[in-house]
């Protein structure tokens, strides 16, 4: 571009710095005005340590590059266990269940159960129960649930199980009623089927 007698050009590639590192030039005006003058100082177009900067970064790795073998493995790594967790967490079930106190009655094949209110909701005949008597440790099923009864500090709901094994008539002790099985996803998650 030429505007009156000074002449002033755009760079070009032949003043940005070469693949060796080499920086490009700029012409700077010298005091009489003139850029590109004989005599004129020039200076680079990239600092030193900028370029020297750009070349190195050409021939070392990125953080993170897939095409590293470490991190390609650690990915792979990180999505088989994800894979594993999924299926775990949708196949191992837990059970949820509700603890009381019963009572041995009948001909000792059967116990009466006290439950706390909360298990009314999911309580239904002929779930599994474990009756522990003076350390004898009993199967059943809830065989019938009665309507619950106000009783010390909050309701309580009384049951009837039928047991597998007689246990001596009149003992007392814990029961355990299985109200529940989950997979892991649903206790997780807060939806829980029967």
């Amino acid at each position: 571009m030429t505007t009156g007698d000074t002449e002033q050009r755009a760079a070009g590639p032949e003043d940005v710095a070469g693949a060796e590192g080499v920086a490009g030039t700029v012409d700077v005006a010298g005091t009489d005005g003139v850029a590109g003058a004989e005599g004129a100082p020039r200076r680079p177009l990239f600092r030193p340590e900028a370029v020297e900067h750009h070349a190195r970064g050409a021939t070392e790795r990125r953080i993170l590059d897939l095409g590293e073998r470490r991190t390609a493995w650690f990915f792979r790594f990180l999505l088989l266990l994800l894979a594993t967790l999924l299926l775990v967490a949708f196949t191992v079930r837990a059970d949820e269940s509700a603890k009381g106190t019963t009572t041995v009655v009948g001909d000792g094949r059967a116990a009466a159960l006290v439950l706390p209110i909360g298990a009314l909701r999911r309580l239904a005949p002929g779930q599994q129960v474990r009756v522990t008597v003076d350390g004898h440790r009993v199967f059943g099923h809830v065989a019938s649930i009665g309507e619950p009864v106000a009783g010390g500090p909050s309701a309580v709901v009384p049951a009837v199980a039928s047991l597998d094994e007689p246990l001596p008539l009149g003992g007392e002790g814990q029961v355990v009623v299985r109200i529940g099985r989950h997979t892991l996803a649903q206790l997780f998650l807060g939806r829980r089927g029967g």
